[in-house]
């Protein structure tokens, strides 16, 4: 007779020991080309010792490959299933998991039972419809940042993740999983510098987030992050990190904020400024 085996029960601390999101946390927010297994990271991630934990991974472009890959370095986080509309996409991203179901609809993965934990990876704009039918689902969320496009539809993904205590949320804020800083955030906090009277973070990069596509619909659809109606722009998809560091290590929130933004090098029609301050 075949020995049964009982289902872990996946609670909140069984979540970050099995896997994973502590280790791809840490993982990612080293800075190393995760594309690139690094046995260092691998022996890292094994300490983490616990029940291993199954992931499907929601969006095949950059960030998700990245994180495919990155999973694919740990032990105890297997990716059983993979899902982007865009063909291309999965199926280049399934070279990284070649063992994982390939679905074309999100829905259609949330339905596998395999599938215990998901990575949310699409353009920010779509996160809080597929949070919410992920939580409903059953599954353990990791949302990259930001958690949406609007401020409405992120109390929305956070009242969601309030509804389901018996899963575990996490939304990606990379900077909290550096070693470097969670080092600095107690320093700091102890006032043994004197009283913090300013805090400045800056990120130069000089490059137009604009990428090709075969066709002017897929173009349109790949560079979404230049359409003012779908992104928040630089200040929400890359400030965001350094905004909430300050938050952190402060202790403190923003009590008002204000800020310019202009479209200074690259005018190719986008709708969200290339250069901005706050």
């Amino acid at each position: 007779m075949k020995e049964q085996t009982e289902k872990v029960d996946l609670n909140r601390r069984n979540f970050l020991k099995g896997g994973s999101m502590a280790s791809v946390m840490a993982v990612m927010a080293s800075g190393k080309d995760v594309l690139q297994p690094s046995p260092s990271l691998a022996q890292a991630a094994s300490t983490n010792a616990g029940p291993p934990v199954k992931f499907g991974v929601i969006g095949c472009g950059y960030h998700g490959r990245d994180i495919v890959g990155t999973l694919a370095v740990l032990p105890n986080a297997p990716v059983v299933a993979l899902c982007d509309h865009y063909g291309a996409f999965l199926r280049r991203t399934g070279r990284s998991a070649p063992d994982a179901k390939q679905y074309a609809n999100y829905k259609d993965l949330l339905a596998d039972e395999n599938v215990e934990a998901v990575v949310i990876a699409t353009p920010s704009h779509q996160h809080k419809e597929i949070v919410q039918d992920a939580l409903k689902a059953g599954k353990h969320v990791y949302c990259e940042a930001p958690l949406a496009s609007t401020i409405e539809d992120a109390k929305a993904v956070a009242m969601a993740a309030h509804q389901h205590p018996k899963q575990y949320f996490q939304a990606g804020l990379q900077f909290r999983s550096d070693p470097q800083r969670d080092f600095l955030v107690d320093y700091v906090r102890t006032g043994a510098w004197g009283q913090t009277v300013s805090a400045r973070s800056q990120w130069h990069k000089k490059t137009s987030w604009k990428r090709a596509a075969p066709t002017n619909e897929r173009e349109k659809e790949i560079n979404w992050r230049l359409d003012k109606n779908l992104s928040t722009g630089l200040i929400g998809e890359i400030g965001i990190h350094q905004l909430d560091a300050k938050s952190w290590f402060l202790g403190k929130r923003p009590q008002a904020i204000t800020g310019i933004g202009s479209t200074v090098l690259w005018k190719d029609g986008r709708s969200e400024p290339d250069t901005v301050q706050i």
